[in-house]
């Protein structure tokens, strides 16, 4: 995450001195954007070859408009949130029932060899 950060720092900086020197605002992001996409292009064709989910976003797309897909996209960190804490929550709970149910067995263990 720390690298994220700088990298997104020295792209602020680097586009601070471009536009300063007189760049033109739109080919500083259409430049931006074709650097980015061929760096990324290696790791997305050996990591992401057999991936699903982009496509389907796209069959979603067709059927749908561009404004429902814009406030779908952004509600997947909420989903995910909302799914890590029911799944936590589901977790702590089989913990505590395994924690139980282990106990009990082993204090009527306990109890049995003192008698």
């Amino acid at each position: 995450m720390v690298l994220v950060q700088l990298f997104n720092t020295g792209m602020i900086l680097l586009s601070k001195v471009s536009i300063g020197g007189g760049m033109f605002i739109f080919s500083l992001l259409a430049y931006r954007s074709f650097f980015g996409a061929v760096f990324i292009l290696p790791f997305a064709l050996v990591y992401e070859r057999y991936s699903v989910p982009l496509s389907l976003y796209y069959y979603g797309l067709r059927d749908t408009t561009a404004s429902y897909a814009v406030i779908f996209l952004n509600i997947i960190p909420l989903v995910t949130f909302m799914i890590s804490l029911v799944l936590s929550i589901l977790g702590t709970t089989t913990v505590i029932v395994g924690l139980y149910v282990f106990l009990s067995a082993k204090s009527k263990e306990v109890w049995q060899t003192y008698e």
